[in-house]
C-alpha cells in the first residue's frame, strides 16, 4: 500500500507543479485525481509512473484540461494576480537596491568625514591615536 501511495503522490506532485492557482477548486481537482489514481493503482499494482502517464495523461495534458475547464473569470483573475505580484516584486527589488545604494553612500561619506580625508591603514593605529 505504501508503494502505491508513494507512486500516486509522485504523479500528483508532477501534476500539481503544472496547475495554475492555489485555491479550493485546484485542491478539489487534485483530490479527485488522487482518488482515481489510487483506484487505478489498486487494480494495477505493478504499474509505474509511465503507466500513469498513459492512463491519465502527462502533467501538461492534465494542466491544459484543467485550464480549459476554468471559467474565463478565474483565468482573468489569475492573469491579474500574476501581474500584481510581478509589480510588487519589481518595486520591492528597486526599493531594496536604492536602500542599499543609499546606505553604502552614507557610510562612505561619513567614513571620509570622520577621517578628514586621511587613509587609515589599521584599526590599531586609530586606537592609539596615531594615523599613518
Amino acid at each position: 500500500m505504501k508503494r502505491l501511495n508513494r507512486r500516486a503522490k509522485k504523479y500528483l506532485r508532477l501534476v500539481a507543479r503544472r496547475l495554475p492557482l492555489h485555491n479550493r477548486v485546484r485542491r478539489a481537482y487534485l483530490n479527485a485525481l488522487y482518488r482515481d489514481v489510487m483506484e487505478y493503482l489498486k487494480a494495477n499494482p505493478w504499474s509505474d509512473t509511465d503507466a500513469l502517464f498513459r492512463a491519465f495523461g502527462t502533467p501538461e495534458q492534465i494542466s491544459a484540461a484543467f485550464v480549459s475547464e476554468m471559467p474565463p473569470r478565474d483565468l482573468d483573475a489569475l492573469v491579474h494576480t500574476r501581474r500584481i505580484v510581478l509589480w510588487i516584486v519589481g518595486i520591492s527589488a528597486a526599493v531594496a537596491v536604492l536602500l542599499l545604494a543609499g546606505t553604502v553612500t552614507f557610510l562612505a561619506v561619513r567614513n571620509r568625514q570622520d577621517m578628514d580625508g586621511r587613509i587609515v591603514l589599521t584599526t590599531a593605529s586609530c586606537q592609539r591615536g596615531t594615523l599613518l
